[in-house]
């Protein structure tokens, strides 16, 4: 599987580690609210959930949601993955190394096991019940599901701004360097890019670099 990290520049910056999109590439089609269930998650009702966003229906869910994060654990635990936030790399079984050919999508997220019993295994029930099995927290944990980022107190919002983002940036690199096989650099405003730059150098992964730029 490849894992990709991925800085972007809104002004600020949001670096991500896994198979992961920025803010604004979050898929959401189809994407339904964890508390309401049935209503669609929208983009401006987000919380920060496990690294990533956890997205909402209305602004009343949130709160919800903040109350009872257990009742709730397995729906955002699914969203997470739906959107494309986190990147698995275990079986949620066995947590062995994942066997690409047993890829199967449950409810719009793409879930792979170690082998075709562990397959069959999750097979055997559908629907709700199957998103209970292969989402809950530590079948997530055993899995091996990450979003991998700056939070929002290591640095200003998660930004990478100063040499000490910089800094930051690239020992988090550094400790997720076997996790990583290529980064992407958006930058959709110019101006932080001697900071990426910086947290490129000093993280030394040597992968591929893709910059994806905006046109001015």
């Amino acid at each position: 599987m490849m894992r990709l990290s991925i800085l972007t520049l809104a002004g600020k910056c949001l670096l991500l580690a896994g198979l992961l999109f920025a803010e604004d590439k979050v898929k959401l089609e189809g994407i339904k609210c964890p508390v309401a269930g049935d209503k669609a998650a929208k983009a401006e009702n987000a919380v920060e959930y496990k690294a990533g966003k956890v997205y909402f229906c209305c602004g009343k869910c949130p709160k919800e949601f903040a109350a009872n994060k257990k009742k709730y654990a397995t729906k955002a635990n699914h969203q997470l993955v739906a959107t494309g936030q986190a990147t698995q790399f275990t079986c949620p079984f066995t947590g062995g190394e994942i066997d690409e050919d047993t890829r199967i999508t449950v409810a719009g997220a793409n879930i792979a096991f170690c082998c075709e019993n562990c397959k069959a295994k999750a097979g055997k029930v559908k629907d709700a019940e199957q998103v209970e099995l292969l989402f809950n927290d530590k079948a997530y944990e055993k899995a091996g599901f990450k979003v991998i980022a700056l939070g929002v107190k290591a640095t200003h919002f998660g930004s990478i701004e100063s040499l000490g983002d910089a800094r930051a940036c690239a020992d988090l690199f550094d400790a997720n360097r076997q996790k990583i096989d290529g980064i992407i650099v958006t930058l959709p405003n110019f101006g932080d890019e001697r900071a990426i730059a910086n947290a490129l150098r000093w993280a030394n992964l040597k992968v591929p670099v893709l910059i994806h730029a905006f046109p001015i």
